[in-house]
C-alpha cells in the first residue's frame, strides 16, 4: 500500500466459478496518518459474499458476517443428541 500513487484503485480475484472486484482510493497523506477509504465491492458470481469491516468498536471484534444464530442453542441441542445416543448404545448392550 505504501508504493501505491494517491487515487482510485482497483482489485480483482479470479476463482473459479466467478470474480470479485473490489475497489479503494488512496488519499495523500496528512499530519503522518495514512488513509485508506473503501469505495465499492461486487462479485460476478453467484455464490460470492462480501463482508464490512470491523464493527466500529476500536477494531477489538471481527467483521460482522450476518451470522446471527444462536450458537449456545445449537451446542444445547447437539449435547442432548449426543447424550441420547449415549443413552441407547448404553441400553442396547
Amino acid at each position: 500500500m505504501e508504493t501505491l500513487s494517491v487515487g482510485e484503485h482497483t482489485i480483482t480475484a479470479v476463482f473459479d466459478d466467478g470474480r470479485a472486484d473490489a475497489g479503494f482510493t488512496i488519499v495523500k497523506k496528512t499530519s503522518g496518518s495514512s488513509s485508506l477509504t473503501k469505495k465499492r465491492s461486487s462479485g460476478s458470481s453467484s455464490g460470492t459474499r462480501s463482508s464490512s469491516g470491523s464493527s466500529g468498536s476500536g477494531g477489538k471484534k471481527g467483521p460482522m458476517t450476518g451470522d446471527t444464530a444462536p450458537v449456545a442453542m445449537w451446542a444445547a441441542i447437539a449435547a442432548a443428541a449426543a447424550a441420547g445416543i449415549g443413552i441407547l448404545v448404553f441400553l442396547r448392550r
